[in-house]
């Protein structure tokens, strides 16, 4: 368990934290700007992304310059909750902070099979030095798959994606997302199972929750949209969900009646993502974080303040980042704000709770 200075210190710091995050009025005149300079404009003036957004002064603003700040700050605040942390704890966060790293490998991946129309993919690293060992900048500067490969040798990268790049084919950056992204949920999932069992509960709920999502989206798209096969579809699943084991999740593949497949998943606990007349594609992302925002929420709220508590607000601050993007990404499409709200995360009832 965390020591007592332990949490004194984590507690302080995460309350300084959230603290600065947006309210309910940031959001709504978010939602009323015209065009992505106003949010920039905004977000530099009153909100605590403008340290990081004020590094794009005198630039003509762009959406992903915008979106790296953001995720840039968010690393930085979870540097600083790592920067109290040791031993497994710390293990775990680096395990979280993983997710930018892979984000920066699929990038140097699209670049050099032409598959990115980013010029200024240097601007557009996340990983730092407090959780990737990997040179970003030296992938970024490869010319060809092979020398890139060559620079990740050494690497669990290496010897998951060597089997798929002799043959580089429209299948192929699918197939990085698919093993990148396994790869990324069981390294996490195996560094919280090595946590103490009195702060293991809430946080691990809340992983194997988001593995069961993560499942169920993959088979679901897999199975509408992909010609694979059912072996193939089962080789990307994770076997570390809450309420779905890899023999129910097999099952769920072998169903020939898609249509039985889907009345049975609308019947469990994940009803929620296919109950839907006509608008499961469109929201189900929006669905699935949605649904692990309440959990967050509620696990950050009930908690004593134990490490279940500080993965629950790592995963709050996530959130508000995807959430500003979000409404970025719907001014580029001129939607109205009663349109915009209907991509967010939050809704105002979860976030006066949260205030």
């Amino acid at each position: 368990m965390f020591l007592d200075t332990q949490s004194d210190a984590i507690y302080s710091k995460t309350s300084a934290l959230k603290s600065k995050m947006l309210q309910m009025d940031d959001y709504k005149a978010l939602m009323g700007k015209d065009n992505v300079r106003q949010i920039y404009d905004y977000l530099l003036e009153f909100s605590v992304y403008g340290e990081k957004l004020a590094e794009l002064r005198g630039q003509k603003i762009h959406r992903g310059d915008v979106e790296r700040a953001l995720y840039m700050h968010l690393i930085s605040s979870i540097e600083k909750i790592l920067h109290y942390l040791g031993g497994d704890y710390r293990k775990f966060i680096i395990a979280y902070l993983k997710k930018f790293e892979i984000e920066d490998i699929k990038l140097a991946i699209e670049s050099v099979t032409g598959r990115t129309s980013i010029t200024d993919l240097e601007n557009h690293i996340l990983s730092t030095d407090s959780f990737s060992k990997i040179d970003i900048r030296e992938l970024l500067a490869q010319e060809t798959l092979q020398d890139l490969m060559e620079k990740l040798k050494g690497t669990d990268y290496y010897r998951l994606l060597i089997p798929y790049t002799n043959q580089v084919d429209s299948k192929f950056s699918f197939y990085v997302e698919m093993i990148l992204d396994r790869f990324y949920y069981s390294q996490l999932i195996k560094a919280a199972k090595k946590l103490p069992d009195a702060d293991l509960k809430g946080a691990v709920d809340l992983l194997e929750r988001n593995i069961d999502l993560y499942n169920l989206e993959w088979l679901y798209r897999a199975r509408k949209f992909y010609d694979m096969s059912k072996e193939e579809i089962i080789n990307f699943v994770l076997d570390s969900g809450k309420k779905f084991n890899y023999f129910q999740l097999k099952d769920l593949v072998y169903e020939s009646d898609f249509q039985k497949m889907i009345g049975y998943l609308s019947s469990t606990d994940y009803g929620f993502l296919f109950n839907h007349d006509w608008d499961i594609d469109l929201y189900m992302e929006r669905r699935i974080e949605r649904y692990l925002f309440y959990k967050s929420l509620n696990l950050y709220g009930k908690s004593v303040l134990d490490f279940s508590k500080v993965y629950a607000f790592i995963m709050l601050m996530e959130f508000e980042v995807k959430d500003i993007i979000s409404i970025i990404e719907c001014k580029r499409y001129k939607l109205p704000i009663a349109e915009i709200s209907k991509y967010l995360i939050r809704d105002t009832e979860v976030v006066e709770q949260w205030q």
